[in-house]
């Protein structure tokens, strides 16, 4: 295939200067730039497509309202002494519900500050999921 492009004469010097220094022929170094270039283009894509995969997972990962309502009345008990038996069954299946689903959650906010290459703590801010203190 052919194609002619125009590129800017200073471009063209640092393109014919590296096929010099590399000993390879003009085309094959134009063609190994534009196919790095694509490959570049379809990571990118590849990552925005995770990137949104994660903040849907990090959305639908959270404990039902009704059921952390239940946790949070059991800790107030507990923390009380007042807790019945059944109460302390249901409240210690709770806690590890609760933490099974944040554990989850944490492991896609862990990814995605990975993929966005920042760090834990500021990918949690960012997202709302911690205090920052001032």
């Amino acid at each position: 295939m052919s194609l002619t492009i125009q590129l800017p004469s200073s471009l063209e010097q640092r393109i014919r200067e590296n096929a010099v220094r590399q000993g390879i022929p003009l085309e094959n170094l134009v063609a190994q730039i534009l196919a790095s270039g694509i490959n570049k283009l379809d990571l990118d894509e590849e990552e925005k497509t995770r990137e949104a995969e994660l903040l849907q997972r990090i959305r639908l990962t959270v404990v039902p309202e009704a059921e952390l309502g239940e946790y949070y009345r059991l800790s107030v008990l507990r923390q009380a002494e007042q807790l019945q038996e059944q109460e302390y069954e249901r409240l210690i299946s709770l806690t590890h519900r609760v933490e099974a689903i944040h554990a989850e959650r944490l492991k896609h906010v862990a990814e995605l500050a990975q993929l966005r290459g920042i760090p834990l703590r500021q990918t949690m801010s960012d997202l709302g999921l911690m205090h920052v203190e001032s």
